[in-house]
């Protein structure tokens, strides 16, 4: 398997989602091995020697953690008139 973690700056993963059911999808996901960190701000993104440096604060602490592959997803507003 692959190690996977995902740097969320929300309070949750899935906001748009019921609570309960996003809940339930985190809890999922962390049985299954993935390592979740909520509240996040990322600070840069760095690539070198094939390997992506990864720095961020949690709270009040900064932390760096590195990486060989990086998913970055914003979000997405509708495209609908009306």
């Amino acid at each position: 398997g692959v190690k996977t973690r995902i740097l969320q700056r929300g309070e949750r993963i899935l906001k748009r989602v019921d609570e309960d059911a996003a809940l339930a999808v985190q809890n999922r996901m962390i049985e299954n091995g993935v390592k979740i960190d909520l509240n996040v701000n990322i600070q840069s993104i760095d690539f070198k020697d094939d390997i992506f440096s990864i720095k961020f604060e949690q709270g009040k602490e900064e932390k760096v953690i590195t990486s060989q592959r990086v998913l970055l997803a914003t979000g997405r507003v509708a495209n609908a008139d009306g």
